[in-house]
């Protein structure tokens, strides 16, 4: 059991088919009309910003328009966020992930509940989990010290001094997953930071009732268990 000391953030993200249901913005008041009596008090609007290019201008981009609008609810004693917009919703907790099973039901169950009784989709199209990962490590130490998708350095060259890697896999059942390994801005106590975002999306094509949502969610979370832990060394699993 670890302390999950090192994850930042964690984010199950539900995308969905539209239906008969035309989106409207009113929904995220009704919506935050019903969570806000647990504890989820504060809300953010998210303006979306799309780009139009006229392959004539060159690169030069020749209308700037925005798009669609995305809320954040807030629950800051919890450190727990959704957010919502056209055909997904997000969830996310900060800092303060304990386990899967507490994830799921204080914050996922009762909140994705509340928002099927929005009545807005009926089909999901696809579940993604994402976890968050940050570490501080020695500058004496190499990168495949603590991970096994790295390979030892080539010393006849210098020391290694920055490492980015990102791959993709994708298991029998179809499945995708994903690992994205970066540098981060130096902090103060003299370790190298980095962030490990590791995590998996499983699409359903032809879409899937709204209410198998659970299931769904945990079948795309134990691939990234298992992913998570054969990519770490021995020496990482030690100090978390």
């Amino acid at each position: 059991m670890y302390s999950n000391r090192h994850l930042k953030e964690v984010v199950c993200t539900f995308k969905f088919i539209q239906g008969s249901v035309k989106w409207d913005s009113a929904f995220f008041g009704q919506y935050f009309d019903k969570i806000i009596g647990y504890g989820f008090t504060e809300r953010q609007e998210k303006k979306g910003i799309v780009f139009q290019f006229n392959p004539a201008m060159g690169n030069q981009a020749s209308t700037v328009q925005e798009g669609e609008s995305q809320m954040i609810f807030r629950n800051p004693e919890k450190n727990y966020a959704i957010t919502m917009g056209n055909q997904f919703i997000s969830f996310h907790i900060v800092s303060t992930y304990k386990n899967w099973e507490v994830f799921n039901e204080k914050l996922m169950k009762p909140f994705m509940e509340k928002y099927i009784e929005l009545g807005i989709y009926e089909k999901l199209f696809s579940c993604q989990l994402v976890y968050l990962n940050s570490f501080g490590f020695s500058p004496n130490d190499n990168l495949s010290e603590y991970f096994m998708v790295i390979s030892n350095p080539l010393t006849q060259f210098g020391r290694e001094a920055n490492v980015q890697v990102a791959k993709n896999y994708i298991t029998h059942n179809g499945i995708i997953l994903n690992l994205r390994i970066t540098p981060q801005p130096a902090g103060t106590d003299g370790l190298i930071p980095y962030m490990l975002e590791c995590g998996a999306t499983g699409t359903m094509q032809e879409g899937a009732d709204i209410k198998d949502w659970q299931k769904i969610s945990s079948d795309v979370r134990q691939p990234v268990r298992d992913f998570f832990e054969s990519i770490i060394t021995h020496k990482l699993r030690g100090i978390l």
